[in-house]
């Protein structure tokens, strides 16, 4: 699940030996999550959809950069069971939650993020990272 922005330049066939595979993940909390053009706390929004889906934000958790991953079948069979599939953002700000809405379900599916990123830790928006294999392209935002 990747964005038109990602440009692969590396073959990702070993990717296929672990269930999932992040772009750039990071640390998350409960707090920091941002906020909507309404200056509303987008973890109101997110708790509230997790919610309907069964689910708590933990302690700690891996947020999901974009979200953008690569994951086997039993993953997305999992996310699917849990419900993330019914979660709609519709607008930019909803999307930028649904990095952590993914992060938590991931967390609550029992995957995590660190160990198979291919870019590793996210530490700002655009950053000096790994782009041998994958690279986020930024267009009109700078």
């Amino acid at each position: 699940m990747i964005h038109d922005s990602l440009l692969i330049h590396d073959n990702l066939d070993d990717l296929k030996a672990v269930p999932v595979t992040s772009v750039r993940w990071f640390p998350q909390t409960v707090s920091g999550w941002g906020w909507d053009a309404d200056g509303v706390p987008l973890v109101e929004w997110g708790a509230a959809q997790l919610s309907r889906i069964g689910l708590t934000i933990p302690v700690l958790f891996d947020g999901l950069f974009g979200p953008m991953l690569f994951a086997q079948d039993e993953v997305l069979g999992d996310l699917d069971r849990i419900g993330l599939f019914d979660i709609e953002a519709t607008d930019k700000f909803r999307a930028c939650a649904m990095e952590r809405i993914w992060g938590v379900a991931l967390h609550h599916a029992g995957y995590e993020l660190r160990s198979s990123s291919l870019q590793g830790q996210m530490t700002d928006f655009y950053g000096h990272y790994r782009w041998h294999r994958v690279e986020k392209v930024h267009l009109d935002r700078q």
